[in-house]
């Protein structure tokens, strides 16, 4: 991998005048500079994207948690997307020359190893399948699915695994689920249900006890909003991949639990300096 070449190099790489960039290919040249402003300012310690694809979004969070001086990145993927030309092709050639017959995960390691995000990103190669998923042994901070299935029940089945693993102050973004209707409206439903202290039926089939009893604890003690992330048609290559529905977690409080200076006792901001 070339010296000067760094994640900004790399998402927004074009291998020829009519191509896609590499943050285009999966249409998240725009979020994953969200995502990466996010993390520098939420600071969070887990953090965990299902589907890591040409690696543009994992690479900003990386880049993100590195600036942070902690955190970790767990990005799951199976490489299944590898056998795709196009796909391959392009990120390959980000970083030529390529190895002959590099497989995903080596090309992933080389990746990320060439812009020094070795120690706070980590590829886990799981098939997710809508059924089985990640759990990092840890309570997660930050959530990107962007690999299962976001119709209705996809997003569902995200939500049931997830939320008794995500911690007190935490964000799930499932892509693609502020624009496919019936996906928004469950969403919207399920949130409505949870900020009235109610756990939809079919959001608890299937929880292990241990599983139940943090979801009951996270909805009793928590604020949740949902949030619609929805890009404008204006230079979007990828228009099938233009929003991410965003879950917001945080505990009910009169002050904010994120670690942030609030001024209730204090006659003007800058009396901190």
């Amino acid at each position: 991998m070339p010296a000067r070449t760094t994640v900004e190099d790399y998402v927004n790489f074009r291998a020829s005048p009519e191509a896609r960039t590499v943050g285009e290919l999966y249409g998240t040249e725009h979020f994953c500079h969200f995502l990466y402003s996010l993390i520098r300012m939420d600071r969070p310690a887990a953090v965990v994207e299902l589907g890591c694809g040409g690696g543009a979004t994992a690479l900003m969070a990386g880049k993100a948690l590195r600036e942070n001086g902690h955190g970790h990145l767990w990005t799951i993927d199976n490489g299944s997307d590898w056998s795709s030309d196009v796909i391959r092709e392009s990120c390959q050639a980000a970083l030529a020359p390529a190895p002959p017959d590099e497989s995903y995960a080596d090309f992933i390691a080389r990746l990320v190893d060439g812009v020094g995000l070795g120690d706070v990103l980590s590829l886990v190669d799981v098939t997710l399948d809508g059924i089985s998923f990640f759990d990092p042994g840890r309570k997660i901070d930050m959530l990107f699915s962007d690999a299962t299935p976001s119709h209705a029940e996809g997003s569902l089945a995200v939500l049931r695994y997830y939320l008794p693993r995500m911690s007190d102050y935490s964000s799930i973004f499932i892509d693609r689920a502020g624009t496919i209707n019936h996906s928004w409206l469950l969403l919207r439903y399920v949130v409505q249900c949870l900020q009235r202290g109610k756990i939809p039926a079919h959001l608890a089939d299937g929880l292990a006890d241990e599983e139940h009893a943090a979801l009951e604890r996270l909805v009793r003690r928590s604020q949740i909003q949902l949030i619609n992330l929805t890009e404008t048609r204006h230079d979007k290559q990828n228009a099938g991949q233009n929003s991410r529905a965003w879950i917001k977690i945080q505990p009910e409080d009169y002050v904010p639990h994120n670690d942030v200076t609030t001024f209730g006792s204090i006659t003007s901001p800058w009396e901190l300096h």
